[in-house]
Order: structure tokens, then sequence, then C-alpha cells
């Protein structure tokens, strides 16, 4: 009898370590902040371009001082959208019931973001035209190329070393195609799809949902798209209801991290090289920020 329920206890054991090596391959993914992929390692942060147009304008305010111009430091440290707020459509059931498919802007952000393009708009013509190079000279001193703004990142990047900007970009579509007709995926789709069927609503795949031309049909005052009608929501929170209950977006996330690993291995020597001019801007943004704030 011992033997039997020792065998009993080890079939139990070896189906929980089974769903735990299961859930850890596929983790359970609630919220695009738990998304993260192999390639972000090459990538800039959202904070970090935004530190970088910081630092770009820091730098670029000397320059426009020899023509007795000036212009704004932006103060946004936060983005409006993050880059993985959409990557695979709407994540979470309440991020969904309060947007539907449409982008969750960081209000906060969005505020900042809105008074840092004043501020700029607000410069005059001839200070917008030195800044981004727009007139080869001001008074009878040359632009720069670039404008300020070109010669203030060269200025901050000139010693840094050569490297493929794009590449992790470039890397990261591959990765994101060849995720989407991966065998494991579709499979998540069909279980997304038959879902979603349960719940009244009929669409081929999750972008078929989130592209639906119904939300762009809500149009506000001012003709531009309003927000989500409740039709809208109902959907939304649906679709992430059933992402959730197939684990649709873990094992897209999984998956596609898969396959970011393969070009990773396949492209290491080049994205040493980014990693090292990423090391290095961060240095440099770092150090330009801090000086200016001693001031």
């Amino acid at each position: 009898m011992r033997a039997r329920w020792f065998g009993v206890a080890l079939v139990i054991g070896l189906i929980a370590y089974g769903c735990a090596a299961h859930a850890e391959m596929h983790p359970a993914i609630s919220s695009p902040s738990q998304i993260r992929l192999p390639l972000d390692a090459f990538k800039m942060t959202d904070e970090e371009y935004l530190a970088r147009k910081r630092a770009i304008a820091i730098v670029g305010r000397a320059c426009m001082s020899r023509f007795s111009l000036d212009w704004p430091v932006p103060r946004r440290t936060h983005p409006r959208l993050r880059t993985t707020e959409r990557r695979y459509g709407v994540v979470g059931i309440e991020t969904a019931e309060r947007w539907g498919y449409h982008p969750p802007i960081d209000e906060v952000a969005d505020r900042q973001a809105r008074l840092d393009e004043q501020a700029e708009d607000s410069q005059p013509a001839a200070a917008q035209a030195v800044w981004i190079g727009a007139r080869r000279m001001y008074g009878h001193v040359a632009v720069p190329l670039g404008g300020c703004f070109g010669e203030a990142e060269h200025l901050l990047e000139q010693r840094l070393p050569a490297a493929d900007l794009q590449l992790a970009e470039r890397l990261d579509a591959a990765a994101s195609a060849t995720a989407e007709r991966d065998p494991r995926v579709h499979a998540a789709f069909d279980a997304w799809r038959d879902c979603m069927r349960q719940a009244g609503l009929s669409y081929a795949d999750p972008w078929a949902a989130n592209n639906d031309p119904a939300w762009a049909a809500n149009p506000g005052p001012d003709g531009v798209v309003a927000g989500p009608t409740p039709r809208e929501r109902e959907v939304a929170r649906a679709d992430a209801a059933c992402r959730s209950r197939v684990d649709l977006v873990g094992i897209w996330v999984a998956t596609e991290a898969d396959h970011q690993r393969r070009l990773i291995d396949a492209h290491r020597a080049e994205l040493a090289t980014v990693r090292r001019w990423l090391d290095a801007e961060r240095s440099l943004i770092n150090a330009t920020l801090a000086t200016a704030a001693s001031r």
C-alpha cells in the first residue's frame, strides 16, 4: 500500500514539476510591464531616449548662444506610451475596460510632453530654423550642418565606437514576423479564436480584433478619434480575458524570445559593438545631465 502511495506521490510530483516548468517556459503575462525580450539589451529604453533628447538640448544651447538665440530643454522623463504597451495588442483586463483598443496614454507624461512641445513651438522662427539647420546662415554666422541639434548630437557622440545602431531593430522585426508564423503561436491564436467564439465574437486572429475599423469610427468634435465606445470596451475585455485564459501573450513572448536568441547568436560580434556604443552613450548622457543639474 505504501509503495502504491509512493508511486502516486511521484506521479503527482512529476506533474507539478512539469506544470512549473511549463509556467517557466511560458510565463503568464497580465501587464505590458512584464514583457522582457532578449534584444532589449541592445536598445535604449524609453526613458533613455528622453534623457538623450534632454542631453542634446543642453549641449545644443551653447551652439544657439553663438547666434544670441536660446532653445528649451525638455522636462519630460517618462514616455506617453511605452514601446511594449501594444506590441502584442491589448494586455490586461483593467486596461481593456478603460481604454479598449485605444493606446493607454500616460496622462501625466502626456501633459508634460504637450508643455515641451509648446515650449519648442513658441520659439521664434529664426531659432527653430537654426536649431534644425533649415537655413545656412544667420546674420553673418554660418549655421552648422544639421543645425545646432546636429552639432550637439555630433559633439555628444563623436567619440563613440562605430556600430550598426539599426541592427537590433531589424533583428527585432525579423523575429517578430517569424514568431507569428511559428506553430506555437498559431496554436495559441486558434485557442484564442475558439475562446472569442464562445463569447459570441468572430475574429480571424488578435490583430483582426485590434484593427477592427469600427474602433476608428468614433470621431470627436474636432475630427480626431474620440475615446473607446462601450462596444469597443466590451470586445477588448473579452479579448484580454481570452488571452489570459489560453496564455496567448505568454506563449507569444516566449516564442519570439526563442527566435531573438537565435538571431543574437548569429550576430553576436556586431551586437557586442552595439552594446559598447550603448554603454558609452549612457555614460555621456548621464554625465551631461549631472553637470547641468549641478550648475
